[in-house]
């Protein structure tokens, strides 16, 4: 509905706005991060360097679980990481396979559309078909960033909604 609303331009000035109180609210939310408390929760003990009286740049953590504990931790988290990346990867690959299909597919319509006007245009007329192709190539591209775009600004919604409602 927006979409039909409201122009472009407008669009995206409403995304930049929701980005920018996004971005706002993140940041207050930020603000209340105790890391001491948390770490201590989690079994770490957060030591901060002092140099001169000054908190340095230094922070140290030290995980204060037993070594059996640690040990279990870590492999999970390293078979959690495999999995991940197996699940990227795969993700990738199939991206790029719709990628190259999507590209030869595109490829053939044009080889298509152009020895289609070969054989029912002829002279000046030519010049202005493949004008009128490319325009339509160039409306089809926007219609399709559009619809992304409202995919996109659909899943904003819904972030946004899901963070108010927590």
């Amino acid at each position: 509905r927006a979409l039909q609303s409201f122009s472009c331009p407008a669009l995206l000035k409403g995304l930049q706005q929701v980005a920018l109180e996004q971005a706002e609210a993140v940041s207050h939310s930020a603000a209340s991060v105790d890391l001491c408390k948390d770490a201590s929760e989690l079994g770490f003990r957060l030591e901060q360097e002092l140099r001169g009286g000054l908190p340095s740049d230094g922070v140290n953590l030290h995980d204060e679980m037993p070594v059996e504990n640690v040990m279990q931790s870590l492999q999970d988290l390293l078979q959690l990481s495999q999995l991940r990346h197996i699940q990227r990867f795969t993700a990738t690959e199939q991206s790029l396979q719709r990628a190259r299909h999507s590209q030869q597919r595109h490829s053939e319509l044009l080889r298509t559309a152009e020895n289609h006007l070969l054989s029912q245009v002829r002279g000046d007329q030519l010049t202005l078909a493949r004008a009128v192709l490319q325009a339509d190539l160039q409306l089809a591209g926007t219609a399709g960033a559009l619809s992304s775009w409202r995919s996109f600004l659909q899943r904003v919604i819904v972030m946004i909604r899901e963070q108010r409602d927590e």
